[in-house]
């Protein structure tokens, strides 16, 4: 430890400034983190929409591919947006919202990929 006299540690030291330039500097960085996050969220909705396209423009002939209807389309959109928006919403929201959030949508993720994973060669 330093031998520092107390006055002069106490003078040099000032809670409030030292507060507002943490502070400061913390909302610099949390801002850089949330805008980088917020460009990951635009990258993933960019590739999922752009892998969708080229599915549909590349794919072998009309005839010879499976036919999905829109709302099977929308179906597959909205189980994609769920995930993509966990990733700002995992980062961005406090802890008991973030915790409830990410119960809801892996239930619901789960469910519905576990449901169109083994029901419909069930049935036929």
């Amino acid at each position: 430890m330093l031998d520092v006299p107390a006055g002069e540690l106490h003078a040099n030291y000032v809670p409030d400034a030292a507060r507002a330039r943490a502070k400061e500097k913390g909302d610099s960085v949390a801002l850089k983190e949330r805008l980088s996050l917020l460009w990951v969220f635009v990258l993933l909705n960019y590739l999922y929409a752009d892998v969708m396209a080229l599915w549909a423009l590349l794919g072998a002939s009309p005839a010879d591919t499976p036919h999905l209807g829109q709302m099977a389309l929308a179906g597959s959109a909205v189980l994609m947006e769920i995930r993509m928006a966990m990733v700002v919403a995992a980062r961005l929201l406090p802890y008991r919202a973030n915790r409830l959030s990410n119960i809801i949508a892996g239930t619901i993720v789960t469910v519905v990929n576990g449901f169109l994973t083994y029901i419909p060669p069930l049935l036929g």
